[in-house]
């Protein structure tokens, strides 16, 4: 009995061990294989990433660094809402809005209310939109060849076209300044502000409390870089609020101006700032990937979430 048993174990390693080994190869061989790295060009990268380059330091993946766009969590606004309407980009690039419209905030060329999404006339020929924002009665984009578009309300210039004249299709803005494009758009109540491609800001509209951030508290009919935001320091994230505005920076650091009452600019004071002015520490060793401006306070993301 012993050696019927013996004679079976021996069969039984015998199996174990020729169909074992190249099971083994496969294992081993998959374990021991350097992994896969990507080429350059899978790696997701935001097209304005070489002038804003020091956004690098603000986290480990290229998916979650404040300012990248495209393959990134922190993308174009696609929709926009606020008090009184809402747009949003299509899947085709075409604009859709609905809401209040009797200062033409919907774009679509009539004054009448709309309670279903309506398309917004031509933003140009063979122009889409990429980014959308709507302040309390007008709406911008940034389209697809870095211009501004915007339309609706205007008594404050916050359109940015030189006039005060409402508009109920959109009408492109002033120029951003020469071989310059907008990155990211943000509207207040009655301004707005935008990202430039070399990472600069640029604003125009109510300046009432200095939410242009120029060192004036003068309305600008066209866009208006703002004071410095710092030695060399750069805008990757924008939020307009309702009569203030707030930035992060390239080394994750906020910087806030306008309106300060009940302490929006987040500077420890009550203060108004017509100028960027950094706010007080959001921690130790912590830096904000995005930030919210609303009607009284503004809120932000660090990067420990």
């Amino acid at each position: 009995m012993n050696f019927i048993f013996n004679k079976k174990s021996i069969s039984f390693f015998l199996v174990v061990l020729f169909i074992g080994i190249p099971l083994l190869g496969l294992i081993t061989s998959d374990l021991n294989e350097s992994p896969q790295e990507l080429s350059e060009s899978q790696i997701p990268k935001n097209t304005y990433e070489s002038t804003l380059g020091a956004v690098d330091n603000l986290g480990e993946s290229y998916l979650n660094i404040a300012g990248f766009q495209e393959g990134s969590v922190f993308t174009y606004s696609t929709l926009g809402t606020r008090f009184t309407h809402t747009c949003a980009i299509l899947d085709d690039g075409s604009v859709s809005c609905w809401g209040n419209n009797g200062q033409g905030q919907l774009g679509d060329g009539t004054n009448t209310d709309k309670n279903t999404p309506t398309q917004t006339s031509s933003l140009g020929a063979d122009r889409t939109a990429v980014a959308i924002t709507v302040g309390t009665s007008h709406t911008c984009a940034i389209l697809d060849d870095g211009s501004v578009s915007c339309w609706g309300g205007n008594g404050f210039s916050q359109l940015g076209d030189g006039t005060t004249t409402d508009r109920n299709t959109p009408t492109q803005i002033s120029t951003l300044g020469t071989d310059r494009t907008a990155v990211a758009i943000s509207a207040g109540y009655a301004h707005t502000c935008a990202i430039l491609d070399d990472g600069s800001v640029s604003c125009w509209g109510d300046n009432d409390y200095g939410q242009i951030g120029d060192g004036t508290t003068t309305d600008r009919s066209t866009p208006t870089q703002t004071s410095s935001l710092g030695t060399d320091r750069t805008a990757v994230a924008i939020s307009g609020g309702k009569y203030h505005t707030c930035a992060i920076l390239d080394d994750g650091s906020v910087s806030c101006w306008g309106f300060n009452n009940g302490g929006r600019l987040g500077d420890g004071t009550g203060t108004n700032r017509n100028t960027p002015t950094q706010t007080s520490s959001l921690g130790t060793d912590r830096t904000a990937i995005a930030i919210s401006g609303g009607a009284y306070h503004t809120c932000a993301i660090l990067d420990d979430g």
